[in-house]
């Protein structure tokens, strides 16, 4: 499945949220396989949120990755 990812085919965006726990989130069914082997491969909780369904038709995958200084085995650390 994931060998299909072109470098093309992906942005890198900043969050404007704190991202807390590593989470790869999708939201068509027929995404879940390589959305779970991406979860797999980053220690990510798998996220579905098939019930959101965007408008688009696009395959569409968030890996949303934690700020090591917001995780809570940091948090509170000086």
């Amino acid at each position: 499945m994931m060998r299909n990812v072109r470098p093309d085919s992906f942005e890198l965006r900043p969050s404007e949220i704190a991202i807390t726990s590593n989470q790869v989130r999708f939201y068509r069914a027929r995404d879940a396989v390589a959305a779970g082997q991406l979860a797999d491969r980053y220690g990510a909780s798998l996220v579905d949120l098939t019930w959101f369904a965007p408008k688009d038709e696009i395959a569409r995958i968030d890996v949303l990755v934690a700020d090591a200084a917001m995780t809570p085995a940091t948090q509170g650390s000086p």
